[in-house]
């Protein structure tokens, strides 16, 4: 328990209110995510608060530069990139709570009941949502924060313990890799995803206005030009999505010259049996899964059933994944470039193997708040559950992973194990129950501790050493 203690103490910032601060930011990044408007609500002004959804957006994002990137002033840098937007969506969500619950009648008799009509407001607060909550409570914890950096007693960036970073690295080459880690945490789901689909919807518009009175024309002309142009619209929207290609080539415009070296690097072709290996972890985990699920129906048969209806058929337990395959093997494969190919190595290098599989893990969390953590249905309990549930999933995903990745030195397996794991997750062998996840997870994390406990890899350029070695010489 002392080793892990002292394990956790050097992942965690060197100042604990940074720690805080930081808890603060995710809180504003996701509240555009959630939902911020009571639900039994008649009418939902959906633009307004579209409009306040991306404030709150723009002062996680900030949140998160600052974090890096806190300047000579950082005091004032907070306050205008931050909490002043943060105040803006909130004060906009929250007045139009107050103008559509209450009414335009009952709004304009304000001064008739001051005194119930405030304390209503009020009271209300806990009915805007897990959105509106979750801004409120990310900009209390920045607010808070601030005052104590002005008076001296914290300070940023964020920083590990001094003993956390036993490596040298080059300065100028880390700075690019903290503005990967940005554009990953903080605008690969949000401001950037948007821009995106704007500038798409942008260029698909022009196109529409330059070839309308050609397709108007050949659809007069012809049942056979309209059949065609549908057939190539059906192509088109078929086509893998070019965000994952996006995401990678900002990364590698990010990372320079070494960026392009590592990639050649990381996506050689390994040996063939390291495909099943790696097709093998998941698979087998879904196979236990549905093992243990076929042994518990018929001990519940034999035990209450027998004899009355026919026992269960294992058949029934595994079937063929119905959902698309390629789809996660590309999206797989683009996480695994930039994580597992460009940012594996440098957070090792710099942070030791553990903690450097460890941080590379919370990023990765990060980079899924925005993405796929949330749903606008979530209460504000289960808010906390997806945040914590995302980042253990990561955790022993990413040890997994990354042991694949530095046993063949490439990223191809570890891109096969991620998306037929994505596959089988909307698509498992068997009936899916309320603790598959659960499961899931905890097994996930068995196979990471027996991997680096029985098969630890060996580090690049340490042919007489394993990483196991190398990290306990370091203190991990």
């Amino acid at each position: 328990m002392k080793r892990v203690a002292e394990f956790l103490r050097s992942v965690l910032p060197d100042e604990w209110t940074q720690l805080i601060f930081l808890f603060g930011v995710v809180c504003l990044y996701i509240a555009g995510h959630l939902r911020s408007w009571p639900a039994e609500s008649i009418y939902t002004p959906r633009r307004p608060l579209l409009f306040a959804a991306y404030m709150t957006l723009l002062a996680g994002t900030a949140g998160y530069f600052v974090c890096f990137w806190p300047g000579r002033h950082p005091v004032r840098r907070i306050l205008y990139w931050v909490c002043l937007p943060a105040l803006v969506g909130l004060g906009l969500t929250y007045f139009l709570f107050l103008y559509y619950g209450l009414g335009p009648s009952s709004a304009h008799e304000i001064s008739k009941s001051a005194a119930h009509t405030i304390g209503w407001a009020l009271s209300a607060l806990w009915e805007l949502g897990p959105g509106f909550n979750s801004a409120l409570l990310g900009l209390i914890i920045v607010t808070l924060f601030t005052l104590r950096l002005a008076s001296g007693c914290s300070s940023l960036p964020l920083a590990l313990p001094k003993s956390s970073v036993p490596f040298s690295d080059d300065p100028a080459s880390w700075r690019r890799v903290q503005i990967l880690v940005w554009i990953q945490v903080a605008l690969a789901g949000g401001l950037l995803n948007i821009s995106l689909h704007i500038s798409f919807a942008l260029v698909l518009l022009g196109i529409a206005y330059l070839l309308f009175p050609w397709i108007a024309r050949l659809a007069r002309l012809s049942t056979l030009a309209t059949s065609f142009l549908r057939g190539l619209a059906a192509i088109i929207g078929s086509l893998p999505d070019a965000y994952p290609a996006t995401m990678v080539g900002l990364a590698l415009l990010t990372l320079g010259k070494e960026g392009w070296k590592d990639l050649r690097r990381s996506v050689r072709l390994p040996l063939p049996e390291s495909f099943v290996l790696a097709m093998a972890f998941p698979v087998g985990i879904s196979a236990v899964i549905s093992f243990a699920q076929y042994f518990v129906d018929r001990v519940h048969w034999l035990a209450q059933h027998a004899g009355t209806f026919a026992p269960p058929q294992i058949a029934a337990y595994f079937g063929l994944p119905t959902g698309p395959v390629l789809s996660p093997l590309y999206d797989a494969f683009a996480e695994e470039v930039i994580f597992r190919g460009l940012l594996q190595p440098r957070f090792i290098r710099r942070y030791g193997l553990t903690r450097g599989i460890f941080l590379l893990a919370m990023v990765w969390a990060a980079a899924h708040f925005f993405v796929d953590s949330f749903s606008s249905q979530l209460s504000h309990g289960g808010v906390l559950l997806a945040i914590g549930w995302r980042v253990v999933d990561c955790l022993v995903l990413s040890f997994v992973l990354g042991w694949l990745t530095l046993q063949t030195e490439s990223v191809l397996p570890a891109t096969v194990a991620h998306g037929f794991e994505n596959v089988l997750i909307y698509s498992p062998f068997g009936a899916p129950f309320p603790a598959m996840g659960l499961v899931k997870t905890l097994l996930w994390g068995v196979l990471a501790y027996v991997l680096f406990r029985y098969w630890p890899v060996r580090l690049e350029g340490e042919p007489g050493a394993s990483v196991a070695e190398v990290t306990s010489q370091s203190g991990v």
